[in-house]
């Protein structure tokens, strides 16, 4: 018998292996590609990127992403994108940038 937390923590373990893979990319390209100005899926192909170290190309993407909705969330993971090739200065701009749209902001 499967219970709800098992089937949870399966389904959470399979995305996190799906997040950093170019088959993860590969969906994620696709679901772009049906519909570009989705932020869930923009989010989550740039999270992938990062995972994948490559950061510049996740930068491009979650640049359009805060364009889009601008929250914590989307400014941090824009830092985390930049910070991967070494852009700190910028990294650090949107990380304050998260933090000035809302002060207890912790990812």
């Amino acid at each position: 018998m499967c219970t709800g937390t098992s089937r949870g923590a399966s389904s959470a373990g399979a995305h996190a292996a799906h997040a950093a893979s170019p088959r993860g990319e590969a969906a994620y390209r696709n679901s772009r590609d049906i519909d570009p100005q989705n932020r869930t899926t923009l989010l989550n192909l740039g999270t992938n990127l990062i995972a994948q170290n490559k950061g510049s190309e996740a930068a491009e993407i979650l640049d359009r992403v805060v364009k889009i909705q601008d929250i914590p969330l989307h400014r941090n993971r824009y830092g985390d994108a930049l910070a991967k090739p070494g852009r700190y200065a910028e990294a650090s701009e949107q990380y304050q940038k998260a933090l000035a749209l809302h002060a207890k902001y912790y990812p």
